[in-house]
């Protein structure tokens, strides 16, 4: 009876009548059949009253009931259960409650609200609602505050991360670039693989904050790195390397590291790091499985080299020029593996069963430091190669000017990696052919 009394109030707007009405429902307890719809119209009395906080209370009740009140509950999955009917009162709390919000101090009012009241499962979809509201106003600085509230009431739940998106988003949307580019920024300095986000969460758990993150770095380094080109600066040059760095960081078995790491050596290299560029050239070849960008990477770091051993004099020229030479024997030993596959006819282990004689392959190198370093410097390249050209066996065996000769005589030799005038000394005498050289740059 007051129930429907209320509703007679409500409807000739005697709003603080229908409130009393209601109330009466209310006080019988939360297990009457009315009671979840008298405090949604008895929070509708007073927000008709203008009286926002005090509706507060009601609207929250009822989400307390529908969504749960304990912060553990799974509040996303009590909504997906729901009848329609009751996923449509759910909806219309939340909206009411984003109305009275904006009508005081949007997010910080919601944020008061919310210390008062506790923890709450459904706390975030508060602040969504809040900013969709904003957004359909075009109000995107407003919505983009409302997303950041959430952030800043509990950085490391769950979903914190899509709400600083979703005001990463807002920005967009309003057309605010350089807001868009501090977002990004903010986004990935809170939730990188070093936040304490990922000590609660993981990426396999996560992977819609690891989109973004990762689209994010890439943005950054991107925009960067176009600023560089178009300015010169050494602070963009710097950001850029940041950005790309920490990619590489976050995901370094992603399919397109190689070529993120590719883009940081050209980066280096536009700046004038030759040093630098050649480690990332080199990095881009010969760390990763073969790629697309290996050979152009690898020749890449030769170039790079050249360009900073013109810089030096003395012993650290002298230092740096040998590490050159091993770059570019290291360059040649990998265009080996193209050979092996042509022999094999490009078709992998299956081909090779059908070629047993190619099956291991052996490599003597002109070991002119000495069997312990050679050990040291080639032991990489052959599980590295063991690893990109399958159903073949790479054996890299040390060999003087003298004993060269001898295993070619022997036939116990498939590739030779040596110095030119070896090669000249030898090819008289062999059926050899060049399958790499390096051309040293005009004094």
């Amino acid at each position: 009876a007051n129930f429907r009394r209320g509703e007679a109030l409500f409807v000739a707007q005697r709003f603080k009548d229908a409130e009393a009405a209601y109330g009466r429902v209310l006080e019988r307890g939360p297990e009457t059949a009315f009671h979840r719809q008298a405090l949604y119209k008895h929070g509708w009395s007073l927000f008709r009253q203008e009286r926002h906080r005090d509706a507060e209370a009601s609207f929250f009740s009822l989400l307390d009931l529908e969504l749960g009140a304990d912060a553990d509950t799974d509040a996303v999955g009590r909504y997906a259960a729901m009848s329609r009917a009751e996923q449509e009162l759910v909806d219309d709390t939340l909206r009411v409650l984003a109305i009275g919000f904006s009508y005081l101090d949007g997010p910080g009012s919601a944020s008061a609200a919310l210390e008062r009241l506790g923890p709450r499962p459904y706390a975030y979809i508060v602040y969504l609602t809040l900013g969709e509201l904003y957004i359909e106003q075009e109000r995107w600085q407003d919505a983009a505050a409302a997303y950041r509230a959430f952030v800043e009431l509990d950085p490391w739940h769950e979903k914190a991360p899509l709400l600083q998106a979703e005001a990463v988003s807002a920005f967009e949307q309003g057309g605010f670039a350089d807001l868009v580019l501090d977002g990004k920024r903010a986004f990935v300095e809170r939730y990188g693989p070093d936040s304490p986000y990922w000590a609660r969460h993981t990426f396999d758990a996560q992977p819609e904050v690891v989109g973004h993150l990762r689209a994010h770095l890439k943005d950054l380094a991107a925009h960067h790195h176009a600023e560089a080109q178009r300015t010169g600066t050494p602070a963009e040059f710097s950001a850029a390397a940041r950005w790309y760095r920490a990619y590489l960081a976050s995901f370094p078995d992603a399919d397109d590291a190689p070529a993120t790491n590719h883009l940081l050596a050209e980066l280096l290299y536009e700046s004038g790091d030759y040093a630098g560029a050649a480690d990332e050239y080199e990095r881009t070849a010969y760390g990763y499985p073969l790629h697309a960008e290996s050979s152009d990477a690898g020749y890449a770091a030769l170039i790079a080299y050249a360009r900073h051993e013109e810089t030096l004099t003395g012993a650290e020229r002298t230092a740096w020029h040998r590490r050159g030479i091993d770059s570019a024997l290291r360059f040649a030993a990998v265009a080996l593996w193209a050979m092996v596959w042509f022999f094999a006819g490009g078709h992998g282990p299956a081909r090779a069963q059908d070629a047993p004689g190619w099956s291991l392959v052996t490599i003597g190198v002109l070991a002119y430091r000495g069997p312990d370093e050679f050990q040291a410097q080639w032991a990489p390249l052959r599980a590295y190669l063991d690893i990109a050209v399958p159903g073949w066996q790479f054996q890299f065996i040390p060999v003087t000017l003298v004993s060269a000769r001898t295993q070619l005589e022997n036939g116990t030799l498939d590739f030779l990696i040596t110095n030119p005038g070896h090669y000249v000394t030898l090819e008289p005498d062999f059926p050899m052919s060049v399958l790499a050289t390096r051309v040293r740059p005009a004094e």
